[in-house]
């Protein structure tokens, strides 16, 4: 993947803007996970059940963009382990020597949806350009950013395979991260949006109003892997914990999907 070096101030804005993640994790006794801000809810999920053993170390959590994480990662940032939204992202470090090779695996999938204020739009065409440009109007269309951010990328390829790119393109507005998107349809202040399916899922003040083909963007996986600075004895334990039964139906049930069931 070729990324645009102009863009490696991101990752020292981000560094700058998170400035707790060194301090959040840190600390040695506990895990220090770096995760995508998709899995911020399910993940929450999985830190108790994780801790639910008293033998496994508590894991202590800093969220953000795939590619925001990555760069601080890049720069230095502790931790022990990274789960991003993003293949490339993953590749990123790993060609840069910095995760351990033998640790990574893919643990989770997603899907892509448009949605809108609930209550508040019926259902999509997306087979008719027209009708979605006619539905918008002239407000506009939140998108994470669809030239760096995994969420944004995907959603860029998605709109151009079904020939929709150029008509909304003028109407969009592009933020951080999925979240951050969401956050603009559920204040009213965009009349779309679009996320992550386990995004929608679970957050009441949004409905789906279509759900975008799998098969016009590239497969939505999340890989996972130890840092190669890390020295945390469990940090390889939690990972292979991920392909546990009782974490892939966490993951079922906030509605993300299998890694297995994208290929």
């Amino acid at each position: 993947m070729s990324i645009d070096r102009r863009f490696c101030l991101a990752g020292l804005s981000a560094l700058a803007m998170g400035g707790s993640l060194a301090r959040g994790v840190a600390q040695s006794a506990s895990i220090g996970v770096l995760a995508a801000i998709s899995l911020k809810g399910v993940l929450g999920k999985l830190s108790t059940q994780w801790a639910a053993d008293a033998s496994q170390a508590p894991l202590r959590i800093a969220y953000g963009a795939s590619n925001a994480l990555a760069r601080q990662i890049e720069l230095g940032a502790p931790g022990d382990c990274f789960l991003s939204a993003d293949l490339d992202w993953m590749a990123y470090l790993a060609q840069r020597g910095l995760l351990r090779a033998d640790t990574q695996r893919e643990f989770a999938a997603n899907r892509l949806v448009i949605i809108a204020l609930a209550g508040k739009s019926g259902m999509l065409d997306l087979g008719s350009p027209a009708s979605i440009r006619a539905a918008l109007g002239s407000e506009r269309l939140a998108v994470a950013r669809t030239d760096l951010v995994p969420a944004g990328r995907y959603a860029r390829e998605a709109l151009q395979s079904l020939g929709i790119w150029e008509k909304i393109k003028p109407s969009l507005v592009e933020t951080e991260h999925p979240l951050a998107a969401l956050q603009l349809v559920a204040r009213g202040e965009a009349r779309f949006g679009i996320v992550y399916r386990s995004d929608a899922l679970g957050d009441a003040r949004v409905s789906v109003v279509a759900e975008i083909p799998t098969t016009s963007h590239r497969p939505i996986r999340y890989p996972a892997a130890v840092l190669q600075s890390s020295t945390h004895p469990q940090a390889r334990q939690f990972l292979d914990w991920l392909a546990s039964e009782a974490a892939r139906k966490t993951l079922r049930d906030a509605g993300f999907g299998l890694p297995e069931a994208t290929r």
